[in-house]
């Protein structure tokens, strides 16, 4: 029994330190330099998985609505639009592309209107996958030699067996779904349109944003004279009212003065 246990205990710490190698790879950064070449695993540009991305501001001035329809369905029948988002002036996509047609759909785009701000990036996450590719078959060879060892186990170390290979079991669905969302992303390029129903702003020089920025000192002093004009005139009307009644207050004050005047020579 003793030495069964003492097997099991030597498998488990295998796996836990290549567990925590890679834990400490990822943590100071030791990963082979993709650019550079350096590292342990060299790889050819057709072994290397990378994640695609892009993004894309249209801007479309007639035929709106008609356009966005044709837009979806320039679609291939294994691509899919994970978000959608349409008012009556601008709509946004986030679309999922083959990643092997990604350019020709990015390039067929101009069909539709006036493309602007295109922007493409990429990852490579070759050494996470291929990390987390070993650390499956690793795994996967711990957890056949387990049930090799259960044939002829104790009743003990059946109980340690079974333990080890149900945590065994959980950590493969983990990796396995990371594999298979990774391939995904791969397979599948994200994509993000934004659509304007209108004509795309002119890209001014500096010349012209001096003559523009001078028409609008014109046209904002012009704006102030008419204003001033404006209500110059409105209070015109006042003025006369004003005049009108400070006459007759003149008027009836010269009355006045002359009927006591006139008492006072009396």
């Amino acid at each position: 029994m003793k030495k069964w246990f003492s097997f099991l205990v030597v498998i488990f710490l295998g796996w836990l330190l290549s567990g925590c190698s890679v834990k400490e790879k990822a943590e100071t950064g030791s990963f082979p330099d993709d650019e550079s070449g350096k590292g342990n695993l060299i790889l050819s540009s057709a072994d290397r998985k990378i994640i695609y991305k892009a993004s894309v501001t249209i801007y479309i001035e007639e035929n709106f609505s008609d356009k966005l329809k044709v837009l979806k369905q320039s679609l291939n029948a294994d691509e899919w639009i994970d978000f959608e988002k349409v008012t009556e002036d601008k709509a946004y996509y986030t679309l999922r592309i083959k990643s092997t047609r990604l350019d020709a759909f990015l390039d067929s785009l101009d069909q539709f209107g006036t493309v602007r701000d295109l922007t493409r990036n990429a990852t490579d996450l070759s050494l996470f996958y291929y990390d987390t590719k070993g650390e499956i078959e690793a795994l996967e060879a711990e957890r056949d030699r387990l049930v090799d060892l259960y044939q002829n186990a104790t009743a003990s170390d059946i109980i340690q067996i079974e333990k080890r290979i149900t945590e065994i079991n959980q950590k493969l669905r983990e990796l396995n779904s990371d594999i298979a969302q990774l391939e995904s992303f791969m397979d599948y390029s994200e994509v993000k349109l934004t659509v304007y129903n209108d004509a795309p702003e002119e890209k001014l020089t500096y010349r012209q944003k001096i003559r523009g920025a001078f028409r609008g000192g014109i046209k904002a002093i012009l704006r102030v004279l008419e204003l001033g004009s404006l209500v110059f005139v409105g209070f015109v009307p006042f003025a006369l009212v004003l005049l009108v009644i400070g006459a007759i207050a003149i008027v009836i004050r010269k009355i006045v003065i002359k009927k006591k005047q006139s008492k006072i020579k009396k």
